[in-house]
């Protein structure tokens, strides 16, 4: 899986992108990296008017091995945004690749990779963000013996900007909530970019990189390759 959102089966991948989730239930041939792109944005409105500056700070690591692994992260603003709030957005791409112990590909509910971006919410003259101020990235394979006998990586590239003195009318209509065609869940999210302008701060970085290999017997940890912000 890769989100909130979770897709399973009795041998599939479960996948989360971005977005919140539960911590404890997780309600985005071996590696693969990504070099995420800022996101794109309209002419600035204003450009004398300094933005906040968005930060992501680390929340959550759950480690459970054999590709089980939940990472959160809380976004923060520096101030308090402009009288017609504005919206994070959030650029992302995710690739997962699992195989059994005799090396068959495990199929997964998502096509990889998987690119879409992402938004949430800033309140007017304040630093509220909603749904919540969370994100995270959750993976898993399940087989009839949990996640025991695979190998294989999972790894989530994106780059958040904030967009200042947006408002909600101005959000077009091809973002959705619960997107088949994304991991986003509840959040607003399309396979296109919303291109909103607003005052925009610098793209920040979130991203994970992890692999696993267990084919032995009992569950081994995931190795994680990297982890942004760590």
């Amino acid at each position: 899986m890769f989100r909130s959102r979770s897709y399973r089966s009795s041998k599939s991948g479960a996948i989360r992108g971005g977005g919140p989730a539960d911590k404890s239930t997780g309600d985005k041939k071996e590696k693969a990296f990504f070099n995420p792109q800022p996101v794109k944005s309209a002419a600035r409105a204003n450009p004398a008017s300094t933005p906040p500056s968005l930060a992501a700070k680390p929340s959550y690591l759950v480690n459970d091995g054999c590709s089980d692994l939940k990472s959160g992260i809380n976004w923060e603003l520096s101030k308090n945004s402009s009288p017609k709030g504005g919206y994070i957005v959030q650029d992302i791409t995710i690739m997962a690749l699992a195989f059994d112990c005799h090396n068959r590909p495990i199929s997964l509910k998502k096509k990889m990779p998987l690119h879409y971006y992402e938004v949430w919410r800033v309140e007017p003259n304040s630093t509220e963000i909603t749904p919540e101020n969370a994100d995270s990235f959750f993976f898993n394979v399940e087989t009839r013996d949990h996640t025991a006998h695979t190998y294989g990586s999972a790894v989530w590239a994106a780059a958040a900007t904030y967009h200042d003195n947006v408002g909600e009318s101005e959000i077009p209509d091809h973002m959705i909530r619960n997107n088949p065609k994304t991991a986003a869940g509840a959040l607003l999210s399309s396979e296109q970019d919303p291109r909103l302008g607003g005052n925009t701060s610098p793209a920040i970085p979130h991203g994970l990189s992890y692999h696993w290999s267990c084919c032995g017997s009992g569950m081994s940890p995931n190795v994680i390759d990297s982890k942004t912000p760590s």
